[in-house]
């Protein structure tokens, strides 16, 4: 969608009028997105590899 366009705007809104579930579906898409992106495993293994804590195979034990 452009950027400070009206009538992009109009026509998305427009699009939730006419289908009900999209509204509903984008959410659990928007949720499924996040849930991935922020999933607190995947994020603790880039955190320790870019700390070069960890090695290919996993953590570094002591």
């Amino acid at each position: 969608m452009p950027v400070q366009s009206v009538d992009a705007l109009a026509e998305a809104m427009l699009k939730f009028i006419e289908d009900p579930t999209l509204a509903p579906r984008m959410g659990r898409r928007s949720r499924q997105i996040a849930e991935d992106k922020y999933n607190v495993h995947k994020v603790n293994v880039v955190m320790l590899r870019e700390m070069g804590i960890t090695t290919a195979a996993g953590p570094i034990s002591e």
